[in-house]
């Protein structure tokens, strides 16, 4: 008796695409893991969301925003791939102990150069005195105090002045 093929190649497939999608999951699981115990990927992320802020202020056409975002995807991917290096070969048996030691070192001089061209790429990008004066401004201009050149009063507290002896006078004593 003949029997049709095609509900077994629907169940093999919906098994292969539950697969397919677990993965994600995984790689979801591995990046949460990562964010938690990676100091570098930390910094990393809170670099990247900085350079996202400040790129705001520029008017970065489609394309030098694909650059960004394929540097800031550069060095997570490069510093995730580290990271899980180093967890694979953390405490190797003493005959590998030297190639351990060179392979970490590699996947780290790796990351480090994907680093040295990505602040390139930002400094191509981002060195426009121009807007960096108006993001100065921009920054300024909401802080909780200003910085004045006068000096009000012959006191140290009434004039502001912090702990480094930079004069400062609050927001709400300024005189508009």
């Amino acid at each position: 008796s003949w029997v049709c093929p095609v509900p077994c190649l629907i169940l093999r497939m919906k098994t292969e695409i539950k697969r397919f999608f677990a993965g994600f999951g995984y790689a979801a699981q591995g990046i949460g893991a990562a964010l938690r115990q990676e100091r570098n990927l930390r910094f990393h992320c809170c670099a990247a969301a900085y350079v996202l802020v400040f790129s705001r202020f520029y008017t970065f056409s489609p394309v030098e925003y694909a650059l960004l975002f394929l540097c800031i995807g550069g060095v997570m991917a490069l510093e995730l791939m580290n990271s899980a290096l180093e967890r694979a070969v953390h405490q190797p048996d003493a005959a590998h102990w030297e190639t351990a030691g060179a392979a970490k070192d590699m996947a780290a001089g790796a990351v480090l150069v994907f680093r040295i061209a990505a602040a390139c790429v930002g400094v191509v990008l981002f060195w426009q005195p121009a807007v960096l004066a108006r993001m100065l401004a921009w920054f300024a201009a909401r802080l909780p105090f200003r910085f004045n050149s006068e000096i009000r009063d012959s006191t140290p507290f009434s004039m502001g002045v912090t702990s480094m002896g930079c004069p400062i006078t609050p927001v709400e004593a300024t005189i508009t």
